[in-house]
């Protein structure tokens, strides 16, 4: 999604995700973090990490076919639960001019006192990455291992450098779905995804088909020969 997008989803999520307080975490695959926010009607943050397209919005599933589809918890996101829990969502937005979105969560730690956290999902390529910081910034746990100024855990963080400078960006059909539903980008998102997931399925059986198709072909053809 380019950055105009991701402005849409992060206003949605201002709105929606406000005083919601945080819950239990999913890892559906590699890089992907679905996270319960106690929102009504069964939606669910997701956050996807891939680098060939990464994104942030809500999803619409059943609980159970989420807990079907999710596998071990990673370490980071036993960190999200061990830091997290209860938390009180506080603000989100997007960071001017990056591909940045930052929630922060007002949390009661162990000692009952009240501070504040952030969790940062950094929607840049190949260097994707969600990292959890103190209310100060400094970094607590970060998902992935990416390089740079800002991004180890110790550091206050900062975004990722661009090489060569700003990026003119082009609307992808992605990008189309969402601006013509502008109330609700994040259902554009998920239902673009959802069928872009199913045309390659399709293909990959397809292929796999064809190809069994031919294998057989051919061992029919040396038998005969």
């Amino acid at each position: 999604v380019n950055s105009q997008t991701l402005k849409m989803i992060a206003d949605e999520l201002s709105a929606e995700l406000t005083g919601r307080r945080f819950g239990r975490v999913f890892q559906p695959g590699r890089g992907e973090f679905t996270i319960d926010l106690r929102l009504d009607d069964s939606r669910y943050l997701y956050i996807d990490l891939r680098p060939g397209d990464p994104a942030i919005y809500l999803i619409r599933r059943r609980l159970r076919d989420i807990e079907k589809a999710s596998g071990s918890p990673s370490p980071f996101a036993l960190t999200l639960k061990k830091y997290l829990s209860g938390a009180e969502v506080t603000a989100v937005g997007k960071r001017p001019e990056e591909r940045v979105v930052e929630i922060e969560l007002r949390v009661e730690d162990e000692l009952g006192s009240i501070c504040f956290r952030r969790l940062i999902a950094q929607l840049t390529g190949r260097s994707a990455n969600l990292f959890l910081t103190y209310g100060s910034g400094a970094i607590l746990d970060r998902a992935r291992d990416t390089r740079g100024d800002g991004q180890q855990i110790g550091e206050t963080y900062s975004p990722p450098e661009r090489e060569g400078g700003p990026v003119e960006e082009r609307a992808a059909p992605v990008d189309a779905a969402a601006a013509d539903s502008p109330n609700s980008p994040s259902a554009a998102l998920d239902a673009f995804y959802a069928e872009r997931d199913a045309e390659r399925r399709f293909q990959s059986l397809a292929s796999a088909a064809a190809a069994k198709v031919a294998a057989e072909i051919r061992k029919r053809r040396k038998l005969a020969s």
